[in-house]
């Protein structure tokens, strides 16, 4: 695990010794999930399982067809397109904004940032902060947003982007040149939980 306790919260919560590992003999539908996601880095170490994943996407921006121009699929829509100034939305999140700013600057490692990478996406950040209407924290508000015309483009994730289609919104969901984000969400057990076993 050394180097991703920077940036995978379920190896820091093992090394700080806050969690205690699932028994796998218990994980009945484990054999169910997909390989790739039972082997992710650091989610077993010497054969003892940290992390049980339950649900994977993507994280892109999906945006109005009949209200924006694209010039180039790129992060830049949410973080420096002038011409969207107030239409525009982004997840409440340090950790995602940061990354993409990263990324439109061309760092190389958006996992971990350092102080002096910290300051080079500062005024990145504060572009964006100039552009957005919302912030969101729950996606609904950017779904709603676009489906009410008050935004035409937002960070989101692959889920809210087919219900906006389901609607029969002319919405796309981008490919950015900087990169799409991949996630994994899952479970970890404190290490105090009083019945592991039906965990």
């Amino acid at each position: 695990a050394a180097g991703l306790e920077k940036r995978e919260p379920y190896v820091r919560y093992r090394v700080a010794k806050v969690i205690q590992p699932f028994d796998e003999k218990l994980l009945t539908h484990l054999a169910d999930f997909w390989p790739e996601l039972n082997t992710l880095p650091g989610i077993v170490e010497d054969g003892t399982r940290w992390f049980v994943p339950f649900d994977w996407g993507n994280s892109s921006i999906f945006y109005r067809e009949d209200m924006v121009d694209i010039k180039e699929e790129s992060w830049g829509l949410i973080y420096n397109d002038e011409r969207y100034k107030g239409r525009v939305a982004m997840y409440d999140s340090a950790e995602p904004a940061c990354q993409i700013a990263a990324s439109i600057i061309g760092l190389k490692d958006i996992w971990v940032l350092d102080d002096d990478e910290l300051k080079q996406v500062e005024p990145v950040l504060k572009k964006q902060k100039a552009l957005v209407r919302f912030y969101w924290s729950d996606q609904g508000q950017a779904e709603q947003g676009i489906a009410s015309k008050e935004i035409v483009a937002a960070y989101g994730w692959n889920d809210g982007f087919r219900r906006l289609k389901k609607q029969g919104l002319p919405v796309k969901f981008m490919n950015p040149k900087e990169g799409m984000r991949t996630w994994v969400c899952g479970l970890v057990m404190h290490k105090d939980a009083p019945h592991p076993d039906l965990a």
